[in-house]
């Protein structure tokens, strides 16, 4: 039997997560693409089903404002999730950031390139978790690819697929393998994140 092309995503039926004043997801009128448009702290746009044991196929773009921070990628999400009532600071997420250059500035620094973590419990304040992916109670890291010249580039498209099983995540950029990390990995909403960063087109 054939194997079954890609399905097409209507992101109207997605959902803005996490503190409400951090994100602005603009999605296109045909449910195509999303745009997150402030530059505050992490926000989250996640499906309304659960998935394991899939590819996410996703073009990504950075424009505005030249400027610093993350864009990224949420699987196996489960908080927050405000139909079900999570304080926002509620964490519960395999996350995928990726870093256009290193920072030093505004608190403790953020690697240029790529961090696969497993961020769980209440993060009050994000800097040393999501900005610093310091490891502890709240953050494993499970993979990176970091390093001078292993950050996106502005006003360049990508073209990203992440497998996410049950056992392992294996990441591309343009069809060049950047991460894989081996793992007991769960069930849960996808998605896309941003942190200190605006402009960036799903």
């Amino acid at each position: 039997m054939p194997h079954p092309g890609p399905s097409p995503v209507d992101l109207r039926l997605w959902s803005q997560e996490g503190t409400p004043a951090d994100g602005n997801w603009e999605v296109a009128p045909d449910g195509g693409a999303v745009t997150q448009t402030i530059n505050a702290g992490p926000t989250f746009f996640v499906s309304p089903d659960e998935h394991l044991n899939t590819t996410l196929r996703v073009r990504m773009r950075v424009d505005g404002p030249v400027a610093d921070g993350f864009v990224g990628f949420v699987l196996g999400y489960q908080a927050p999730l405000g139909a079900l009532g999570h304080d926002p600071s509620q964490t519960d997420i395999v996350l995928l950031d990726w870093k256009e250059a290193t920072d030093t500035l505004g608190g403790p620094s953020a690697v240029e390139g790529w961090t696969l973590s497993r961020v769980h419990g209440v993060v009050t304040d994000p800097a040393p978790t999501l900005r610093a992916h310091e490891p502890g109670p709240l953050l494993d890291v499970l993979g990176k690819k970091r390093g001078e010249g292993t950050g996106w580039t502005h006003e360049r498209d990508y073209r990203i697929a992440i497998s996410y099983r049950t056992s392992r995540i294996r990441v591309t950029v343009d069809d060049a393998l950047v991460l894989e990390a081996a793992g007991t990995f769960p069930a849960g909403h996808i998605g896309f994140s941003s942190y200190s960063r605006a402009a960036v087109r799903f």
